[in-house]
């Protein structure tokens, strides 16, 4: 964990007008931008710091990241992390798109990693954040789903908890750090 990045009280989210995506201002030279528009956004999106709660979150995230046997990278966990955290702090409410996944499976409790089956293919989801029978997810690769929609990587869905299926083995995706 000695490459990771320690949010600091100099960490500060705001909007890039150019891009309109939510970006995190890391430092006086470093920036991370999100894979999230505007129009993925709620509107309390506006320039202040990364919290302490965004930290915990953060730091959560990586830490379940690294703790799981897989192959990606210190930088590639902080990617999703990040991400995560900044749809977890902004990102807007979602309708369940469950008939996007092929099947039921039983899920564990707590998990932050699963994965979902889209038209026969095992898909990798980051859970952001679980609501009741639903779970706000992130993509970790690109996904066409039963119905022929297009998920591009770091795309949040929500879908039904029974269709995710608990995983501790993530590959690190070839186009994996393309986005940040």
């Amino acid at each position: 964990m000695d490459d990771m990045l320690t949010p600091d009280a100099q960490w500060t989210w705001y909007l890039d007008t150019e891009s309109s995506a939510l970006g995190l201002n890391l430092s006086n030279r470093w920036y991370f931008q999100t894979a999230y528009t505007a129009k993925q956004l709620n509107n309390s999106v506006e320039s202040r710091p990364f919290s302490a709660e965004d930290s915990q979150y953060y730091m959560e995230a990586v830490e379940s990241l690294l703790a799981l046997k897989s192959t990606l990278t210190t930088a590639e966990c902080m990617q999703i992390a990040l991400n995560a955290t900044a749809y977890y702090c902004f990102g807007k409410e979602l309708s369940p798109k469950s008939w996007y996944f092929d099947q039921h499976i039983p899920r564990q409790d707590e998990l932050r990693l699963a994965s979902l089956v889209a038209n026969g293919v095992n898909a990798n989801v980051f859970i952001v954040e679980q609501q009741g029978a639903f779970s706000v997810c992130l993509t970790l690769m690109p996904i066409k789903s039963k119905s022929g929609k297009a998920l591009e990587m770091f795309s949040p869905v929500k879908v039904s908890n029974q269709l995710l299926n608990a995983t501790t083995l993530l590959e690190s995706p070839e186009h994996f750090i393309k986005r940040a």
